[in-house]
This record gives C-alpha cells, sequence and structure tokens, in this order.
C-alpha cells in the first residue's frame, strides 16, 4: 500500500532513479545476492569483510526500501535494476 501511495505522489521521480543511487559495488553484491551467494560467500569472492558486505547490503535496503534479502532481488529484477 506504502509503494502504490509513493507512486502516486511522485509517479516516476524516486522509483526510476533507484539504479543510480546504488553504488557499482552495491550492484554488484545485489546481482551477487540474486545468484544466491551468501554475505560470507560474496565477501571472499571480494575479498572484504562480511561486516563491509552486511553494512552494503543495509544500504542497499534503505535505497529500494526493503527489509529482506528476497523482497531487494525482487524489487530489483522488477525494476529492471539487475
Amino acid at each position: 500500500l506504502a509503494w502504490q501511495v509513493l507512486q502516486l505522489i511522485h509517479p516516476k521521480s524516486k522509483i526510476e532513479n533507484v539504479k543510480l543511487d546504488l553504488s557499482a559495488r552495491e550492484l554488484e553484491i545485489l546481482k551477487l545476492l540474486s545468484h544466491g551467494h551468501s554475505y560470507k560467500m560474496i565477501a571472499n569472492k571480494l575479498d572484504v569483510s562480511y561486516s563491509t558486505i552486511n553494512s552494503h547490503t543495509k544500504h542497499i535496503y534503505e535505497k529500494l526500501q526493503v527489509h529482506s534479502v528476497v523482497d531487494a532481488v525482487m524489487k530489483a529484477v522488477q525494476k529492471k535494476i539487475i
């Protein structure tokens, strides 16, 4: 419901610019999450710490206005971000 209200108030402004708001690293992490990789697997693959991946993922959630990996991936696919 909140998503529909947002679309009525700001029809295309924030929603279409989501991809631009995600950093290249956040997009990379989101793509890896969409392929089923765990935070630990992504951390090993990108040679960063688990907490770094956790931090990036929190930013992804905030920017996409979601609360889970599944929701983030679903929204990214729906909006053709990934």
